[in-house]
């Protein structure tokens, strides 16, 4: 793409007239196409691998609960992190698209930032371990009793890809959390998430 487009500049640069508007044609319904092709690929991620992820998921919940030996649950449970973790792949790059196209929704609802945040270090806590990390909890005390505002769901979403890339790439040592709330105005506070 970069190269046609390079080529293309080059060409409107020497020529004029109708070689120019021709190509510029030419370059607007290849965008187009693309577009089109991006869109027809994120449809058939969201029909054709979340729908049968979901049932894996769902046979694996059902195996676990047929009192599986060790072993069989040590590869059930496996199973469940990977299919999950697909799946949060999956829906995140369909929320990025719908972002791109103004489509997400907020949904606020009444929430502890400070039991958020715990919540998601006690998650992540065991994948650090396992991988020899220390996962590390800074919260900064002023506001954090507070109730407030806003959507979990996504905060969740926002830290947990946060926290899930530095423990990835973070060969030793610490990955810390921190979490500071600042007041703006009379009502309106700021959150300010740091992975490190």
């Amino acid at each position: 793409m970069r190269r046609y487009c390079q080529h293309l500049l080059q060409k409107l640069s020497n020529n004029g007239g109708v070689d120019a508007v021709e190509e510029q044609m030419k370059a607007k319904q290849y965008a187009e196409d693309l577009l089109r092709s991006r869109e027809n690929l994120i449809l058939t991620i969201s029909h054709d691998i979340r729908a049968p992820l979901s049932s894996i998921i769902g046979f694996i919940d059902l195996l676990l609960k047929r009192n599986p030996d060790e072993r069989q649950r040590y590869y059930l449970d496996n199973m469940t992190g990977s299919s999950k973790h697909i799946l949060s792949l999956v829906n995140d790059l369909l929320d990025f698209h719908r972002l791109e196209a103004g489509q997400i929704e907020i949904h606020p609802v009444p929430f502890s930032v400070l039991s958020l945040i715990q919540e998601i270090y006690v998650s992540f806590n065991p994948l650090a371990e396992a991988k020899g990390l220390r996962l590390h909890l800074d919260v900064k005390p002023p506001y954090m009793e507070l109730t407030y505002l806003g959507d979990t769901n996504r905060l969740r979403q926002v830290i947990n890809n946060l926290l899930s890339n530095a423990v990835k790439f973070t060969p030793e040592g610490t990955v810390t959390l921190r979490a500071a709330i600042s007041k703006l105005h009379d009502k309106q506070y700021e959150l300010d998430v740091t992975v490190s």
